[in-house]
């Protein structure tokens, strides 16, 4: 996996810049990428435009039947479809319908050069021929309607004009907005927008983009569904004047510069009252709530396309520079620190958890968010989250800000704590991540504070602010809603890079926000000499620090055990041949990865960054099917339960007083 390529601004010269280039692989960073792909839309319309005098098999087939071959020669495929209207075929010949919305189709497609604006109408004469075909052939009386010739060209025709008919429309960066409905009507088109609950409103977006428009480079299995509609990219932006505001409700927890949705666009033609106007129901489903389409003639299995809106969110945002600035000033980056959902809230499906590791950012989990999200039953029992953080910051700190995301995101979205799914939850972190992700589960008592200090908490002589940062992140009580976590590559023990002459050019060229400095000069300032174990520090500990295998934090992290009730597995990589006991993966030793206790330790075959490997994603997808059926009763009894379902809320820090008790 090749890695990101940057310009650090402190290490200009080249030994330094490929030193820093080097630490990147303890990110795992994603590489995969969309771009629009204009040569490929050209040979497709080109391709279009030149076929479109020759009709498609079954419509040839109509034709002959019909004596009306000799029509189609050389001239325009529409003098063909009204010839096969005139003749009564299109109604009485069993196929006549399907080869009507052929021939519409292709006239509408030479339309869009020789009479742009009969195009649309052309389109939605194709439209309302292949729906009544495809009425013509329920689903029930096909043994796989996927694979049906008829149905499969049906489909097919019907695809291809309501593409046709949204380009012509709408252009190719396309609004459904007051102003394009409006443009429509004014040409004898009314467009009404499905009010479907499984539909995307168009008004919360600033653009849709056809999928088949990009190509995803990067991703060797893209996740497409054949089927009917035309699949989308839903586009948001957040304007730069609204960046300054803080987002309320469930907006907290989404992207705030760009979301990018899957969509499958739908299309029902009619007639209006006076026969000769047209009317059009445009439904923008989403295909990670829904796989099929209420249609006449019985259910059809929706067309979708997962992959390419996720690159597209995933290659227009400047990853690379937020990775790198994550790490060497975590300050810049502390408001964007927090949960992320990739998709509006559902209900009643589990939230995944994805924690990312050292130099890195979300776009770690591409290719496996590809993997999971594209898999059916998955998508339907499961929601996919990601947390970023500014990886510079110490891991402790990093993880009291998760921790209070975790509470935030259940009080924002479930605070009646009705949602037994969210009692659930699962996380998964690689790398630095995965020790996030075990600060979930463990109660800290009065370990991580004892590795600092020789004085009880109590005591401890601090400002409201500062003894609230300590008491967020040195007390702690595992969340009660985490039942599973999954540590990929996660260096339980420390790492001896962290001490090596990169790993302490790295750690130089972090500067911790102020924040850290100044807490840890007052603490010092207020309280005796001997009130600290370490009362001369030379600077605050930064992330690199406590990956060292001599940290005391990592020392506390080992000696806590994890929650009871909360199953954890293990992955671990390994570089190169040789005994396991010695092996690594070129950044975290076995001894440091491996973890007594886990219900599995699986060792695949790679370096540090191991999230795209098949074997990797095929281990989470083993672990998440299995929580599913460990699962299912769970949620079952309590959903059988009379009023709202027994939900354990989340924790909060303990009282002051309550600091120097061990917990039970």
């Amino acid at each position: 996996m090749e890695p990101v390529h940057f310009e650090p601004r402190d290490a200009t010269t080249g030994w330094r810049r490929g030193v820093l280039i080097a630490l990147v692989a303890l990110a795992g960073c994603g590489t995969a990428r969309v771009h629009r792909s204009h040569l490929r839309m050209a040979v497709d319309r080109t391709h279009s435009l030149a076929t479109s005098r020759v009709p498609g098999p079954m419509t040839s087939a109509v034709l002959d039947r019909q004596d009306l071959a000799s029509i189609t020669g050389l001239v325009w495929p529409g003098r063909a479809a009204d010839a096969l209207e005139d003749s009564g075929a299109a109604f009485s010949d069993p196929d006549g319908l399907l080869a009507l919305a052929d021939l519409r189709a292709k006239q509408a497609r030479r339309s869009e050069v020789y009479a742009r604006r009969d195009a649309p109408a052309l389109y939605l004469d194709a439209i309302e021929a292949a729906s009544l075909y495809l009425a013509g052939i329920p689903v029930s009386a096909m043994r796989d309607p996927l694979l049906d010739p008829r149905e499969q060209e049906g489909r097919m025709v019907y695809n291809t004009a309501v593409a046709g008919f949204l380009r012509a429309a709408a252009g190719t960066w396309m609004r459904f907005d007051q102003d394009w409905r409006a443009k429509m009507e004014a040409q004898g088109i009314q467009v009404r927008m499905s009010g479907d609950p499984g539909a995307w409103d168009p008004d919360h977006f600033d653009h849709f983009y056809f999928a088949n428009d990009y190509k995803v480079i990067g991703i060797h299995d893209p996740k497409h569904a054949d089927g009917l509609g035309v699949p989308l990219i839903a586009e948001r932006r957040t304007p730069p004047f609204a960046m300054v505001r803080e987002p309320a409700g469930e907006e907290r927890f989404y992207p705030r510069r760009l979301q990018a949705y899957p969509a499958t666009a739908i299309l029902r033609a009619g007639r209006g009252e006076d026969g000769r106007s047209r009317v059009v129901t445009l439904e923008l489903l989403d295909p990670m709530r829904t796989d099929q389409v209420p249609f006449d003639g019985g259910a059809r299995r929706l067309a979708n396309d997962l992959t390419t809106p996720l690159s597209f969110y995933f290659t227009r945002l400047p990853l690379p520079q937020i990775t790198q600035i994550g790490l060497l000033r975590p300050a810049v980056l502390e408001k964007q620190t927090g949960l992320y959902l990739l998709h509006p809230y559902e209900r009643g499906k589990i939230p995944v958890v994805l924690v990312h590791g050292l130099w890195s950012s979300p776009d770690t989990w591409h290719r496996a968010l590809n993997e999971l999200r594209g898999d059916p039953a998955l998508r339907e029992r499961y929601q996919f989250w990601v947390y970023f953080y500014p990886t510079g910051d110490p891991f402790l700190y990093s993880a009291t800000k998760l921790r209070q995301s975790l509470a935030e995101v259940r009080q924002t979205l479930d605070p009646e704590l009705a949602d037994p799914a969210f009692d659930q939850m699962v996380l998964v972190g690689h790398s630095m991540g995965g020790l996030l992700s075990r600060l979930m589960v463990v109660d800290s008592e009065t370990t991580f504070w004892d590795t600092i200090a020789n004085r009880p908490f109590s005591e401890l002589q601090a400002g409201p602010g500062q003894r609230d940062l300590l008491s967020k992140a040195l007390f702690f009580e595992a969340n009660p809603s985490i039942r599973r976590v999954i540590f990929i590559a996660t260096p339980h023990r420390g790492s001896t890079m962290s001490g090596q002459f990169i790993g302490r050019l790295g750690n130089s060229l972090i500067r911790l926000p102020g924040l850290f400095e100044a807490t840890q000069h007052d603490l010092l300032s207020q309280n005796g000499a001997n009130f600290f174990k370490n009362s001369h520090p030379a600077a605050p500990a930064t992330s690199i620090t406590q990956l060292s295998p001599r940290s005391g934090t990592l020392a506390a992290v080992n000696a806590r055990p994890i929650a009871p009730g909360v199953t954890y597995h293990s992955i671990v990589a390994k570089a190169a041949p040789g005994p396991l006991e010695s092996s690594s993966d070129l950044i975290v030793p076995y001894s440091s990865s491996h973890l007594d206790g886990a219900a599995s330790e699986l060792v695949v075959d790679g370096n540090h960054a191991c999230l795209g490997s098949p074997a990797t994603i095929g281990e989470i997808r083993r672990i998440l099917t299995l929580h599913i059926r460990e699962s299912d009763p769970i949620l079952e009894r309590k959903r059988d339960a009379e009023g709202h379902p027994a939900a354990v809320g989340i924790s909060t820090s303990p009282k002051d007083g309550d600091h120097d008790r061990p917990r039970k």
